[in-house]
């Protein structure tokens, strides 16, 4: 999926699908085997009939991942407060 997001210019208006891949990855590489509720998380994410669990993926990154997050992870965390609160 990184050459997906990297295809994809800054300057690119992006869909909700796309900001929904985009947190999917999010998911998959910080929440991966740590987070008791990832698959839930992922579903959640994956469907358009629900509302963006931005703030959730937030919460269970902070608390169960300890990696760091990339610059282009921060500007797409920042992307989707700003769209989905």
């Amino acid at each position: 999926m990184g050459e997906w997001r990297n295809s994809l210019s800054e300057n690119t208006v992006r869909t909700d699908l796309q900001h929904r891949l985009l947190l999917t990855e999010l998911i998959e590489n910080h929440l991966n085997n740590k987070d008791p509720d990832y698959e839930q998380l992922l579903g959640i994410a994956k469907d358009p009939s629900r509302p963006v669990p931005i703030r959730g993926v937030l919460e269970s990154i902070r608390r169960y991942s300890s990696t760091q997050l990339t610059e282009s992870e921060l500007k797409t965390i920042d992307d989707l407060l700003y769209l989905y609160g």
